[in-house]
């Protein structure tokens, strides 16, 4: 798979773009119908630039816009769109911290509800007509690479990612570790739930185990990043 990434990033740099992302998942939605962020692959991408991104993916407008149709996410285009909120333009702004405000992300709609994308970000510093340039004549030939870089990749190698599975937590267990989250201890989540600490403890003990986590930071961590549990206070 390394090496199918670095031909896939030879080839996009080709049509202009020096980084590249692909993603997949088996299950793109919780069971609350929140999206969850899908493991990536990315070459070429700044140094430390995916330290912080875990707080931000779960409002990342391109991937909250690959299930509204299009066939290929213009990121220019989108960030001009009144609709986006606050959260997903802080996102947009994280991107924007490590230079990487234009590109495009060609989603890949799977049997059974599974789903992939690639991205493909554009130089830094581009002007506005050079990129619209850029985008009319790339995007046909970046969504064929796409298609056939998944295609070619999960007949070689299965599931390219390593990938959990779905992990449904009770809306008990959400509630204890948002607390959790919010830095309350088990004993300030019983009160503020009216239940006894041995139940708090309980369910947060459960949410660990589902979540495959050592312990509650680590399970709290692991819930942000599947998009289980939100990041607004």
């Amino acid at each position: 798979m390394d090496v199918a990434m670095d031909i896939l990033a030879d080839t996009v740099a080709r049509l202009g773009f020096p980084r590249v992302l692909y993603a997949f998942t088996p299950t793109p939605r919780a069971a609350n119908g929140r999206l969850i962020p899908p493991p990536v692959i990315c070459r070429n991408f700044p140094a430390n630039w995916e330290r912080r991104w875990p707080h931000y993916n779960t409002n990342d407008p391109y991937y909250h816009a690959c299930f509204d149709g299009d066939l290929t996410v213009d990121w220019t285009r989108l960030r001009r769109e009144k609709s986006l909120s606050p959260m997903e333009r802080e996102a947009c702004r994280y991107m924007d911290d490590f230079g990487m405000d234009q590109g495009v992300t060609v989603p890949i709609h799977l049997p059974r509800g599974q789903f992939a994308a690639m991205s493909a970000i554009w130089r830094e510093a581009g002007g506005t007509d050079e990129w619209a340039s850029t985008v009319t004549r790339t995007r046909n030939r970046v969504f064929l690479i796409a298609h056939h870089f998944h295609a070619v990749t999960h007949r070689k190698f299965g599931k390219p990612i390593e990938v959990l599975p779905p992990v449904r937590l009770s809306p008990r267990e959400t509630e204890c570790l948002t607390w959790a989250a919010r830095g309350k201890t088990a004993q300030d989540t019983a009160q503020i739930l009216d239940r006894s600490v041995e139940t708090v403890r309980l369910h947060l003990k459960n949410a660990m185990s589902k979540l495959g986590a050592l312990n509650r930071a680590h399970a709290v961590a692991k819930a942000m990043q599947l998009g289980l549990l939100s990041p607004e206070p």
